[in-house]
Formats: C-alpha cells, structure tokens, sequence
C-alpha cells in the first residue's frame, strides 16, 4: 500500500464493492479513505480534511440548536362556565359533558381555554363571549395543541382542528380531537410540532379538519407534511370551520365529512379508484 511495485495489492472498481481494496502482502484494507491514509501515512482526521482539500468541498459545521426556555402560566382564576359564558358555548352545540372534559372554565364575560399535557398547563388562551379571537394570557409559554385533557391514553385516532371550538365540536360528536394553538397558515404558526411531535407518535390516522379557507389548506399542507401524509387524512367541509358545519346543518353532516375523509395524495402512489375510468373503459371496451 506504500506504492512499491508489485501485485498484491487489489481493488473492487465495480458492484457493490467498488472501492474496497485489500493488499494481500500486509494485511491492510478497507475503503478509499483507508488507502488514502495508508498511502500517505495520515490519520483519518487529516485524511478526511486533505481528502476534503482535493475534491473542493468544504467541511460541514454544526451549530447547536439554541436551547429554547419558556415560562409556565398562571392557574387563571376562572370557575366552570355558568350563565352568560355557559349560554354561549351550548349556543354553539357544546354540552356540559363535552365543556368539562376539556376543562374549559370561565373569566367574567370571557372563556378560558386550558392548554394541559400530561396533567400541566403548558398554555391559556381567553376569548370574549361579544367579540375577538382567542388570546394567550401571558407570553413565552410552549405552544402545545388545545385539548390532551380530554384524549384517552389508548386512542390510536385522532382529529386536528384549527380552534379550540371546533376540537370541542368534534368530541361533541364522538371524534377526540385537538386544536393547533395559532390558527392556520403556515411556518412558524406551526412550532407547535417541535413540541407535541413525539406525543403524536402512537397515532396512526390523524384527520385535518382545517377551516376551509386558504390558511386552513396551507396549514393543512404544512402539518401533513412533518407529521407525515401517509397518515393524515384531509376533511372537507360544507362549511368555514367544524362549529359552523355543526350550527349550519347537523352532528350528522360531521360524521358523514369524516367517513368520507380523503388521504393525501402522495408522489408515485396510487390508489385503486385512480384508475376508475380506465377500468370503466377497459371493461366497456373503449
């Protein structure tokens, strides 16, 4: 291997050997960056960078992901919804049932909305009965999905929505379901992921009941994609979200949406059903 003449020395140049080499005479072997360091008598570290000189490439960096800190919120002083806050959420179809099983309390004339995972409140969002959106009530806390309260240990299926409501509309109708923290959209509206990822794992079917609007299809795209297409499942919906579907026609109408939910189509792979018409044609002899 020091390049003396003789013919000891042999190298795979085709097959799934190629570039193995073994020289009889001493023993040696290995790869190509073995020989390189045989040849001209480095280590493998001033190897790998000479190596790395030759072909041009430069050396990869790493750099160490920054450790992200957040703040746990405050238990918000708020008690079962009653009255007017009660009044609203059963307006929208929500039971009792379902109101306590997502812990669901009230602020005054607002609904506060628990973001717990394995028995901690990680987040808290509160929205006004008369107006406005959901908002968190302090800052820097770790963006989870809305509703793990209310899922069984065992569930292998499960419901994403795009609102705390429509999570609640889906349980009312006997789909445990979760909500993402910020709405739809995509990028960093997301991050949420980062942090429930792996709590997501044991699901084998997760259905994305987005609203049917341009961010509800952006951020169904972009959650399909990290949480993976082969198991997600897109649901279309006569109307904006699951409340209003649920308000606007019936419980029935959501079940029929998830029965008849479709998965997302994957590059290559096809289904039986893409090849109705051809069949159809073939049979008929067109």
């Amino acid at each position: 291997a020091s390049g003396e003449s003789g013919g000891s020395l042999s190298i795979n140049l085709k097959g799934n050997k190629a570039g193995i080499w073994a020289d009889f005479a001493t023993g040696q072997g290995g790869d190509l960056i073995d020989l390189w360091c045989a040849v001209r008598s480095m280590s493998l570290t001033v190897a790998l960078e000479d190596v790395r000189d030759y072909l041009g490439v430069e050396k990869p960096t790493f750099v160490k992901p920054k450790k992200e800190t957040f703040t746990l919120p405050k238990k918000p002083q708020c008690s079962a919804p009653k009255g007017p806050v009660l009044e609203y959420l059963t307006s929208r179809g929500l039971s009792e049932k379902t109101i306590s099983a997502y812990k669901v309390g009230e602020q005054g004339r607002s609904v506060v909305f628990p973001f717990i995972r394995d028995g901690v409140l990680h987040l808290a969002k509160i929205r006004g009965i008369d107006n406005g959106k959901p908002k968190p009530t302090e800052a820097n806390c770790r963006p989870i999905l809305f509703g793990w309260q209310a899922i069984p240990s065992d569930l292998r299926t499960i419901v994403i929505t795009e609102g705390e409501i429509d999570a609640m509309t889906m349980f009312e109708y006997g789909f445990p379901a979760v909500s993402v923290p910020f709405g739809g959209g995509s990028g960093g509206k997301h991050n949420w992921i980062d942090h429930d990822f792996h709590h997501l794992d044991r699901f084998e079917s997760i259905y994305l009941c987005m609203d049917m609007d341009g961010p509800g299809l952006e951020a169904a795209e972009d959650i399909s994609n990290r949480l993976g297409k082969h198991r997600c499942m897109i649901v279309e919906l006569p109307a904006k979200d699951a409340n209003e579907c649920l308000v606007d026609h019936s419980g029935q109408v959501l079940k029929e949406c998830i029965q008849y939910a479709e998965p997302f189509p994957i590059d290559g792979l096809y289904g039986a059903k893409d090849y109705l018409n051809e069949i159809w044609d073939l049979y008929n002899g067109l």
